[in-house]
């Protein structure tokens, strides 16, 4: 099975039409909202190939995010940090399944993998299990939701209280990049 979160309503399009010619099982992830609308990247979709939003010269830090409300909050960090002169790369994980192995293998230093979802079974789970078995010399964070029953309330008061929110996120990559420095 392959899964896909596509970034916007453009990026879901583009993975409709690319279901069309996939003969293979593909569970399209998307939120109900789908309010923004990110800049395209010009290539076409293809199996397993994530995309970089931001990419920062250097940068030890990379933000795997899957879907728009991900990428929202990766983008909202960067600001906040960049005010800080803190960059980081950004990455549109917007195949869950399977994933980047060549671009995961050209990262280097820390990975966070953002998801709106849970973290076991998850897309950080499987990041975890990649970076192990390929003995990949890379630090990950990540940041779902716990195995849990999640109460009914607002996306944003959801977040902040499962730790998936810009506050818990930021102050993470200003630790590790300011640790750096050090």
């Amino acid at each position: 099975l392959t899964i896909v979160a596509p970034k916007d309503t453009d990026e879901f399009q583009e993975m409709l039409k690319f279901s069309e010619t996939y003969a293979h099982p593909l569970a399209i992830r998307y939120p109900r909202a789908g309010k923004m609308i990110f800049p395209k990247s010009g290539q076409p979709i293809s199996l397993g190939k994530w995309e970089y939003i931001h990419r920062a010269n250097e940068a030890n830090v990379t933000v795997l995010a899957v879907g728009e409300r991900c990428l929202t909050i990766a983008l909202k960090v960067l600001n906040n940090l960049m005010e800080k002169g803190v960059d980081f790369n950004i990455v549109n994980a917007r195949f869950i399944k399977p994933l980047d192995a060549e671009m995961l293998a050209q990262l280097q230093g820390t990975i966070v993998t953002l998801e709106d979802n849970v973290l076991i079974g998850g897309f950080g789970s499987a990041v975890n299990t990649h970076v192990l078995q390929q003995n990949l010399p890379l630090s990950v964070k990540n940041f779902a939701y716990r195995d849990e029953f999640i109460r009914q309330g607002g996306i944003s008061q959801l977040q902040k209280d499962y730790g998936v929110s810009c506050d818990e996120i930021e102050a993470f990559i200003y630790g590790v990049v300011t640790a750096e420095e050090v």
